[in-house]
């Protein structure tokens, strides 16, 4: 079809092929039109019988004579149709990627921060909290801990199998405990007589501490000095505390026990909350968690931090970090730092007693 009459088509609005018959007698004449253009043989070194002529419609391919005589070089290409080049399948250019090993750049892994992990004493656990910041804040990413509590024999034994690197321990060593232990002493701690607010005693001997502990005393008209009456409400901690340890050495001695009728609670906070919502309620607690409850000044003397620093209140007893053998690594770069640096120093004296110089 002319450009012509294509042209003039376009412009008379007409802008199909027309009935089916007339297209297909159209597309033919197009075929023929194309299919009469000689192919067209280029050869950078002709030999005496190439030609470049036009190839009548039947007639053998001057290329395929070309080639039975001379090889044509490789540059040579038949022209007589237009090639189509198609984009590759996604995958053949994905597996084709594949297929060219790219540069590889090794990466530094980032080193893995040693872990400290600590169980044992629940009045040693909000000073180890602490600690624990304050030593963050001075190496930032050291080390990755866990504190976890449950009682000072639980961190003995957690200690000595293995489980935690550090036990934390509110009691002196004992005989029983396990082989190879070393006990670092990290501060002190004061043990206060706790009762209801609205039963604020002025004072109590020891004395009357153990005969209300051990249950001698039942009733609180028999206590001198106190403001309620009625059936005393003794709290205790369980026998695997190192707050009830203790508290049987410092207050009731060798040959006296806990009452079996006293409420054991497995944690200082558990005592604490007892006592302030009980108001027959009795109990000993750490100077950190009296808040809420009143604190009773034991052999005339006040139990405050004050007193427990100038060494003129007896409650007081000591807190240790326990490790198993020399503590080395991250571990013993903690205790190093608990131990001599003025910043630890600083938390212990916020609500403990810090050790001196030697001790």
């Amino acid at each position: 079809m002319r450009r012509g009459t294509l042209e003039r088509r376009r412009r008379s609005g007409v802008n199909d092929w027309g009935s089916s018959g007339e297209a297909t007698h159209r597309i033919a004449d197009v075929h023929q039109f194309f299919s009469r253009r000689p192919p067209v043989v280029h050869d950078r070194h002709p030999g005496p019988s190439q030609t470049s002529a036009a190839v009548p419609p039947g007639a053998p391919s001057p290329v395929r004579a070309v080639r039975s005589s001379h090889p044509a070089p490789s540059h040579v290409r038949r022209r007589s149709h237009r090639t189509v080049r198609r984009p590759l399948p996604a995958v053949l250019l994905a597996t084709a990627a594949c297929a060219v090993p790219a540069a590889v750049v090794p990466a530094t892994a980032p080193a893995a921060k040693p872990k400290i992990t600590m169980s044992g004493s629940t009045s040693i656990k909000p000073l180890a909290k602490k600690l624990i910041q304050g030593y963050l804040k001075a190496f930032p990413g050291a080390a990755q801990f866990s504190l976890l509590q449950g009682g000072s024999d639980i961190g003995v034994t957690d200690v000595a199998k293995g489980r935690v690197s550090i036990g934390n321990v509110s009691r002196d060593p004992v005989r029983s405990d396990p082989g190879g232990l070393v006990f670092n002493k990290i501060a002190r701690d004061g043990l206060c007589i706790v009762t209801n607010k609205k039963n604020p005693l002025p004072n109590l001997s020891q004395a009357d501490v153990q005969a209300i502990f051990s249950g001698k005393v039942k009733r609180w008209e028999d206590v001198p000095g106190s403001t309620v009456t009625g059936i005393i409400s003794l709290y205790a901690r369980t026998p695997s505390s190192g707050t009830q340890d203790a508290f049987q050495n410092i207050f009731m001695g060798q040959n006296l026990r806990v009452s079996a009728g006293a409420q054991q609670k497995k944690e200082t906070g558990l005592v604490q909350q007892a006592v302030a919502s009980d108001a027959r309620g009795i109990g000993y607690l750490t100077f950190e968690a009296v808040a809420g409850t009143h604190a009773v000044p034991y052999k005339g003397v006040a139990c405050t931090l004050r007193n427990a620093k100038a060494e003129t209140y007896p409650g007081v007893r000591n807190f240790w970090m326990v490790t198993r053998g020399k503590a080395a690594g991250a571990t013993g770069k903690f205790l190093r730092w608990v131990k001599g640096n003025a910043a630890a120093q600083r938390i212990i004296a916020s609500e403990w007693v810090p050790l001196k110089a030697g001790a």
